[in-house]
């Protein structure tokens, strides 16, 4: 079995918490706009699960550049 390396964030957590803040969200109203839980925003702000394309491309579209 082959180990595949760690996939690449398309977004860092400091992007994320500038959309959201320029957007006068919190965690659980960014979450709600974005159509995810609360937990998966916390651990996107945490850099514990990295932000894939799919989702930087939905944060972005979403709440701005």
């Amino acid at each position: 079995m082959e180990i595949m390396p760690p996939r690449k964030a398309a977004m860092k957590p400091d992007e994320l918490q500038r959309l959201l803040d320029k957007n006068d969200l919190n965690q659980s109203t960014g979450a709600e706009r974005l159509g995810v839980n609360r937990r998966t925003v916390i651990r996107w702000l945490q850099g514990t699960t990295p932000i894939r394309p799919a989702s930087a491309a939905l944060i972005r579209n979403t709440l701005g550049k």
